[in-house]
């Protein structure tokens, strides 16, 4: 069944302030830009009740009314309906499985998408999504692509919207992957491809931009072995200034860093509002000072021992950067355990992780992981 993990209520206008004391007067109002994911998954069985086919898939969801954010979703919601209904896709897959499964060789079918976001702020958003399908012999095939949008337009841009001199860029970036190919400590060396330098062109088409760089993706037997996988090309924005057009470059605020505390109320007219579950309390969550990376993601738990053991099951929210007097709700599971995690970045890269608890009066801590991984007994 079809599921949204993250539930997008409202809008919300974010205060900037000069400062942590900065007051009313001095802030200005910017949008944040979130990232929730809907997600399916589903079993195709024969007349025995055994699987014959197994499915699952992601599709991003950017927050907001603007006609960018549309456009964008629209595009995202088309990929989807691609993915289930098109060539190779869900549907062509479980008519197939239906037809083999009573072949002696026949073993259950598998289709996956997932979708990670590489980088988002007010210019860019950027996914990768890799793709999994199996239908029967000795490995399955994985696939991964990048795809960006300009997010003040929506439109899907080519690495030529990137620069204003293409062929530069694009003879830079070629020399800069056989470069790293023939290094001698390069770890993949030994499973290129004789000739792979023919095969850069394929690569080039294939990229997205990270926090960090500019991203290419070689996908397996495009200029390495199959045992190689995929290989990633991160070319730091550093060596592309000159190549780049600044406005794609990534900046932030570089005010300080700050942190996210439980806020005794918060205006649900001016914040966005999360649901994890609709039976919880909702809880008022606030930024102090200016965070990055921050995500939210719902948790499961067990004990072995009387240890306490977490694991997060999906990405539910992200957002690359949250300034001071962000306020937003999230309404959690009404266990007393641990049900969601936040993590964020300081200005200097230090990540913090905190697990969230509801409790039966709807009160919440934040407690730190490492404090409560741990035996309890």
């Amino acid at each position: 069944m079809k599921k949204m993990i993250a539930l997008l209520m409202a809008a919300v206008l974010l205060l900037t302030a000069v400062g942590c004391g900065g007051s009313a007067d001095n802030a200005q109002t910017a949008a944040t830009v979130w990232v929730s994911y809907e997600e399916d998954s589903g079993k195709v069985k024969n007349e025995k009740n055994k699987d014959i086919f197994i499915y699952s898939w992601q599709q991003p969801v950017i927050s907001g009314q603007s006609e960018a954010a549309k456009i964008i979703n629209t595009k995202l919601d088309n990929a989807t309906t691609a993915f289930v209904y098109g060539s190779g896709g869900v549907q062509e897959l479980t008519e197939m499985a239906k037809m083999d499964w009573n072949e002696n060789w026949f073993t259950c079918y598998a289709l996956e998408r997932t979708v990670s976001t590489a980088r988002i702020d007010s210019a860019v958003v950027s996914f990768r999504y890799t793709d999994y399908v199996f239908t029967g012999g000795v490995h399955g095939y994985t696939g991964e692509y990048g795809i960006t949008y300009n997010i003040a337009t929506g439109d899907q841009m080519s690495l030529g919207d990137l620069t204003s001199d293409e062929a530069s860029l694009m003879e830079f970036c070629r020399e800069y992957i056989v470069a790293v190919c023939e290094d001698e400590g390069y770890a993949y060396r030994e499973t290129l491809l004789p000739g792979y330098q023919n095969s850069l062109d394929s690569v080039l088409k294939n990229w997205c931009l990270t926090d960090t760089g500019l991203q290419f993706i070689a996908q397996p037997y495009v200029i390495a072995a199959y045992a190689a996988g995929t290989l990633y090309f991160t070319i730091p924005y550093a060596e592309l200034t000159n190549l780049l057009q600044k406005q794609w470059q990534p900046g932030r605020l570089n005010q300080g860093s700050g942190d996210v505390y439980i806020s005794s109320a918060a205006d649900r007219s001016s914040a966005d509002t999360f649901v994890v579950d609709t039976e919880g309390q909702p809880i008022a969550l606030q930024v102090r000072g200016y965070v990055y990376d921050f995500s939210l993601e719902g948790l499961n738990s067990y004990k072995t021992n009387g240890v306490n053991n977490f694991y997060v099951t999906e990405q539910h929210l992200y957002s690359p950067e949250l300034t001071d007097g962000t306020q937003f709700i999230i309404q959690l599971a009404p266990e007393a355990v641990p049900n969601a995690m936040i993590r964020y970045k300081t200005d200097t890269g230090t990540e913090h992780q905190y697990f969230i608890s509801a409790s039966d009066n709807g009160s919440a801590v934040l407690t730190a992981v490492e404090t409560l991984v741990k035996t309890d007994d």
